[in-house]
């Protein structure tokens, strides 16, 4: 199955461990594809908006910020699957349109 037509899912975690477990787990899941990982505000926004996953795991407590600065200032704008397009925010349960 190619990475068209799986789930793409961003991880932002900052604990190897767990983002390794996390990784293994959901690439275990059939249709789904994790597209990359992050540790940092930073480096979640950028992978975010490169990859345009499906979903994204995020961890609040982050290494320089927490889940709010990746939400903050609309960084992410999202189109949900009634053709809207939102800024969402820490908390937020959003079914998106695929891609």
């Amino acid at each position: 199955m190619s990475t068209a037509t799986r789930t793409k899912v961003f991880i932002v975690e900052d604990s190897p461990p767990i983002r390794d477990h996390l990784v293994e787990m959901l690439d275990d899941l059939p249709g789904v594809a994790v597209v990359g990982c992050a540790e940092s505000p930073d480096e979640a926004i950028a992978g975010i908006l490169r990859t345009q996953p499906h979903c994204v795991v995020l961890d609040f407590q982050l290494i320089g910020g927490t889940a709010v600065d990746v939400t903050a200032e609309g960084h992410l704008v999202v189109e949900t699957l009634e053709g809207e397009r939102r800024t969402i925010a820490v908390g937020d349960v959003v079914h998106l349109r695929p891609l």
